[in-house]
């Protein structure tokens, strides 16, 4: 018997330190009502069961076993190890292999086998696999987008049934929704078109960006990307690691163990890494004290033992909020303009308010006008001190979502119907809506944000040469109006974003290298062709201007 389509659709929050689940099905009204699900894990070494934030945790046991979830993060406590891989979002779009011989699109992978176990859970027997949107940073650059989609693929998801959507505009939809839902549209009246400046801060990434957005008499909303930033990878395991850095400092101090008689970076590496657990701890207790609480009235908490520090035996690990505040004050200084160049330090260039000003730089220098509001969502949102900073720089509004760590995946379930009009509705067709009631599938197209970075590919003995700017609008495809002399047997070449050819925060995309079927004369002209599709994937082609006229294609590699 053949399987009727699914009666809802699915959204995936991918996160760097949580990943989250929710269903929604449409709605003949202006709301919708998704629902975060709970998700299959490992809770121990002998245990499965359900909770509704998968931590992105992968745990290697006996005989190479992977472990995912809750019984994962347990075992960060125990220190540096190759059998733990976590973080690894951040890694995306690059060829990397940790020492277990992973890569990070086949950590996500063992990320999302968990999420799609769970949905064929929820799917009745009679319904095909529902369609899923899973989400990535407005500023995910073209080979994170591919290794995200091969990561899907790997984990078992169709193509086909893929949709990207970014982070930003999930947890706006959901916002919008909850406000429609209370009926508190006075906070921020979406009926006249605002320019919201989007500040979604997590475990591992900062995406900003600037948007318009405004939603019509007929509930059909318009969103236009205005600026993006580029990728930052800054969030709450920054903050974690910064504490956990100066927690150890202090320790030195208070037991008179000069630095200098450690000098094994390794050693230093183990004990951040068993002490930041416990930080992360502190981090979610002071972002709840600032809740209820003003400053000179913060309980202070104690956190976690560590066991044998270097020879003094066990050792309390109390960081209070003073101390919290000032071990985390680097990302508040005002030096975001003047950013500092010492590699040495890898927190020189993280900051609240960085990403913020670049962004409105951009805006500025293209002629935009002011923001109306910022909207603050992500995990980190949850700490006051960052909602502060922004409203101070940024001298407009703050708005967030009451629950910031499922915002995200709760917009990206109901974005496949977000776009409905009444006129779709009163042709409706398939799907049943939540009162089991027949209703439409909208188009959920919008304008996609433009490159955060113009694209560039290297030229011997010279800077970068431009293929694809910035300004670009996706989907796009083009013939970059360059020719190339090609060597007799294949290419070799690597791809960079960047703001300009001078930028000295140029980041690789991917390197590649190609023997051609046939050799070919040397010196033969080519010219090279792109597509970037409404999924923001970067397929890159290589025509020879020879009597065989050979055509290769110069796609992002994710097979690892």
């Amino acid at each position: 018997m053949q399987k009727r389509e699914s009666s809802f659709h699915v959204g995936i929050d991918l996160g760097t330190t949580n990943t989250v689940m929710a269903t929604c099905k449409p709605s003949k009204k202006a709301f919708f009502r998704p629902n975060v699900r709970d998700i299959y894990q490992d809770l121990s070494a002998t245990q499965m069961g359900r909770s509704y934030s998968l931590p992105s945790v992968l745990f290697f046991g006996a005989e190479g076993k992977v472990k995912v979830g809750e019984y994962a993060k347990h075992k960060k406590e125990d220190g540096a190890s190759s059998r733990i891989l976590y973080n690894t979002k951040i890694d995306m779009g690059q060829k990397v292999t940790y020492a277990n011989g992973y890569t990070p699109v086949r950590a996500a992978s063992e990320i999302l086998k968990a999420i799609h176990y769970s949905i064929k859970s929820y799917s009745p027997p009679e319904e095909e696999f529902p369609n899923v949107t899973i989400t990535v940073p407005a500023s995910f650059t073209q080979s994170q987008i591919a290794d995200t989609i091969e990561a899907a693929k790997q984990a078992g998801f169709a193509p086909d049934k893929i949709t990207i959507l970014e982070e930003p505009v999930a947890a706006l939809f959901c916002y919008i929704n909850g406000q429609l839902m209370s009926g508190d549209e006075e906070i921020v009246d979406f009926t006249s078109k605002k320019r919201v400046l989007v500040y979604d801060i997590g475990g591992g990434t900062c995406d900003v960006c600037v948007v318009d957005i405004k939603i019509g008499d007929d509930d059909t909303y318009s969103i236009d990307f205005i600026a993006t930033n580029r990728y930052t990878e800054f969030g709450g395991n920054d903050f974690d690691e910064a504490v956990a850095v100066g927690l150890l400092n202090k320790l030195f101090v208070k037991y008179n163990i000069p630095d200098a008689n450690v000098n094994a970076t390794e050693i230093k590496n183990d004990l951040i890494s068993r002490m930041i657990p416990y930080c992360e701890q502190y981090k979610l207790w002071y972002a709840q004290q600032l809740k209820v609480n003003t400053r000179e009235h913060i309980e202070n908490a104690h956190y976690g033992i560590l066991e044998d520090f270097l020879g003094n035996g066990q050792v309390e690990l109390a960081v209070s909020f003073e101390e919290y505040s000032k071990y985390t004050k680097i990302f508040f200084e005002d030096n975001y303009t003047h950013p500092t160049r010492d590699l040495t330090d890898k927190m020189r260039d993280k900051n609240v308010i960085k990403p913020v000003y670049q962004v409105l730089q951009k805006l500025k220098n293209e002629g935009g006008s002011s923001i109306d509001c910022v909207f603050l969502t992500g995990g980190m949102s949850e700490y006051l001190p960052i909602e502060e900073a922004l409203r101070e720089f940024c001298q407009v509004p703050v708005i967030k979502t009451d629950e910031p760590m499922k915002a995200v995946a709760q917009g990206a379930a109901m974005s496949a119907f977000i776009h409905m009009s009444k006129s779709d509705i009163e042709g409706a067709v398939n799907l049943q809506d939540e009162d089991g009631q027949e209703a439409v599938e909208a188009d959920c197209g919008y304008n996609r944000p433009k490159l955060a970075e113009s694209i560039f590919i290297d030229i011997e003995n010279r800077l970068p040469l431009k293929i694809i700017d910035s300004e670009i609008s996706i989907p796009c495809k083009g013939v970059v109006d360059h020719s190339f002399k090609v060597s007799s047997s294949g290419v070799c070449f690597n791809l960079f974003a960047g703001a300009s050819q001078y930028d000295p925060e140029m980041r690789i995309l991917y390197n590649y290298a190609r023997k051609f079927d046939y050799l070919v004369k040397p010196n033969t002209v080519a010219t090279i062709r792109y597509e970037i599709n409404e999924n923001r994937f970067l397929r890159i082609f290589l025509d020879l201007q020879d009597e065989r006229k050979q055509t290769y294609e110069l796609t992002v590699d994710t097979t690892y």
